[in-house]
């Protein structure tokens, strides 16, 4: 974070995402299990759905769409300049009500610059002028 806020002094941030979904071909017809989210160029999520659910007869595309919109409704909660990822994800996950289970990646830009949480297998990269700056 100290190295965002030094490198960028006082200009804004934004963060500029955007979104490609590939779902395995036996997937394709309940759109994967995948789900995501952007918000006001502030914050992104994604979610990948645990796919061992479908032999319970459970969609684990639903349970991660569900966590997503359910992160969606936390952080509109949260104060804009100081989002808390960790509060984010809890109140998610509480008010996910649909069986199954997900990997889960939030980041936020705040005014204490980039703020991320990652649960399972699923993560992010930022990346600039062709350089990893961190993952």
């Amino acid at each position: 974070d100290h190295y965002f806020r030094t490198m960028l002094g006082d200009r804004s941030l934004k963060l500029v995402s955007g979104v490609c979904y590939l779902p395995h071909p036996d997937k394709e017809e309940t759109g994967g299990e995948d789900a995501h989210f952007i918000w006001d160029e502030q914050a992104i999520g994604i979610a990948d759905g645990v796919g061992g659910w479908a032999s319970y007869g459970i969609d684990a595309g639903q349970y991660a769409r569900d966590i997503m919109s359910n992160a969606v409704t936390a952080i509109e909660e949260e104060p804009k300049d100081s989002i808390d990822l960790t509060r984010v994800l809890e109140k998610a996950h509480s008010s996910t009500t649909v069986p199954g289970s997900s990997t889960a990646c939030i980041i936020a830009i705040t005014n204490q610059g980039i703020q991320a949480i990652n649960l399972g297998d699923s993560g992010f990269i930022v990346i600039r002028d062709g350089c990893t700056l961190c993952r």
